[in-house]
């Protein structure tokens, strides 16, 4: 069973069932591109930017949720993403009470050498961390080994923001790595996150 936690979205009313979308970025992201006369190195992300819909991520639902509460939370790919990405995934919820258990993507990779792993991300949220969170897993046989990210941050007035983590350690294993949002599904709280752009060199 995967466990994991909780981060945040922007203008969601797209992702909320409205008319809005999450905006994308003027300008494309690349991850630390060699010089111009060398190529990149390969992403070992499949549809990064999630323009192919949702594979080969897995969709996660309440994972591990708080049976006194109610269930709540949401995650789905949705329209607006960062730089040249068209589509984003949205997990968590736009208002109270905040999500039930983990919500969220995951794919499982093999993890390259360096490790280098980043993401955009574009969230909001009214939770405490040690309630609930926005996060990033490394799980291996069912387990979360490694939380990479973990917080409540709320960008959801000002533009997307990137993240990044080296999973060096892990390198030549082969791993899930899951993105979502974790909470109590509290009811005067809320917390979602989206995320586009995933990058693994």
């Amino acid at each position: 069973m995967l466990l994991a936690g909780a981060v945040a979205a922007g203008t969601l009313a797209a992702c909320a069932g409205g008319s809005g979308s999450i905006p994308n970025a003027s300008s494309p992201f690349s991850a630390d591109l060699a010089a111009p006369d060398t190529k990149p190195t390969a992403n070992a992300i499949k549809n990064g930017c999630f323009d192919a819909g949702k594979a080969p991520w897995k969709l996660i639902k309440a994972v591990g949720a708080d049976k006194s509460n109610p269930p709540s939370g949401a995650v789905k790919i949705a329209k607006g993403g960062y730089g040249t990405c068209k589509h984003t995934a949205f997990a968590g919820t736009t208002k109270d009470p905040a999500p039930n258990g983990f919500f969220g993507v995951s794919q499982t990779v093999k993890m390259t050498k360096a490790g280098k792993l980043s993401w955009w991300y574009w969230g909001s949220s009214t939770e405490d961390v040690k309630y609930g969170d926005q996060e990033v897993d490394v799980v291996v046989g069912g387990k979360i080994v490694d939380k990479c990210y973990a917080g409540d941050t709320t960008n959801a007035k000002s533009a997307w923001k990137l993240a990044t983590c080296t999973l060096s350690k892990y390198a030549g294993q082969t791993v899930t790595l899951q993105f979502g949002v974790f909470d109590n599904g509290y009811d005067k709280t809320y917390d979602n996150w989206n995320v586009s752009d995933i990058v693994l060199q």
